[in-house]
């Protein structure tokens, strides 16, 4: 306290801890993010598959534990949504397919149209 003016220490409301977070924790957050690509994709009526593998290659390119999950996001923007607006853009899926991802480079490696008419 004798470092700091009382005007200052006044301003703190609480303490928070910081814990880094866990190779696990990570996992769950990057199910999350995911969950919500996936939501994105089913308002275009588009499946998105969601494979551990993924996960696991998001969580590694993004493990700092000094920045939390930060990272994440810019990776999730980095791979998965660049590959994902870029075959949206392209008309190489439409309504009804479902999607996966490959975790060694981001591109679509399965487009599975699932109307009957093609």
């Amino acid at each position: 306290k004798g470092i700091y003016k009382p005007e200052f220490i006044n301003r703190f409301d609480a303490v928070v801890v910081f814990h880094p977070l866990t190779p696990e924790n990570l996992m769950d957050i990057a199910q999350l993010m995911l969950l919500n690509i996936v939501k994105n994709l089913k308002e275009k009526e588009i499946d998105f598959l969601i494979t551990e593998n993924l996960k696991e290659k998001i969580v590694t390119l993004s493990y700092k534990p000094e920045f939390g999950a930060r990272e994440m996001r810019r990776v999730m923007q980095d791979t998965i949504e660049n590959s994902i607006a870029k075959v949206l853009l392209s008309d190489k899926i439409t309504k009804g397919d479902t999607i996966e991802i490959n975790p060694e480079n981001f591109e679509i490696i399965k487009i599975v149209n699932n109307n009957s008419n093609n």
